[in-house]
């Protein structure tokens, strides 16, 4: 893979987004948990002919995003930033949906996700 020294240290609006994943509690029961994060790296590894992209991200903490109901979006709370966990790298395909994080105009400290993907109607115990 190629580095253009013209691409270094830039940023894009595109570099967050969502993946899901199962997570068993201590009385065996499953659930589906869905994460957002920030892009910091791609790698490609060729294993023979086999190509693997891995994906290093930035994982905002669990706690730091949740769901308004009323306006059926999801934010994300500024202030909690992003997890501090050795377990940054992921497969390229696990990737659920590209999304959007902006600043909320209006309530500081809180950022809206913009996911095309994301439907409240999934949401358990929400009739």
């Amino acid at each position: 893979m190629r580095t253009y020294k013209t691409d270094q240290g830039k940023r894009s609006c595109h570099r967050f987004f969502s993946a899901r994943f199962e997570a068993v509690n201590q009385n065996n029961e499953r659930w589906t948990q869905e994460r957002y994060a920030m892009l910091t790296d791609i790698m490609v590894l060729s294993i023979g002919d086999k190509r693997v992209v891995l994906l290093d991200a930035k994982w905002f903490k669990e706690n730091a995003s949740y769901v308004d109901l009323d306006t059926q979006n999801v934010f994300v709370n500024d202030n909690l930033v992003f997890e501090r966990t050795t377990e940054t790298l992921i497969q390229a395909d696990q990737i659920v949906s590209q999304v959007c994080v902006i600043n909320h105009p209006y309530k500081a400290g809180t950022a809206i996700i913009l996911d095309r993907e994301f439907d409240t109607l999934l949401l358990p115990g929400d009739d």
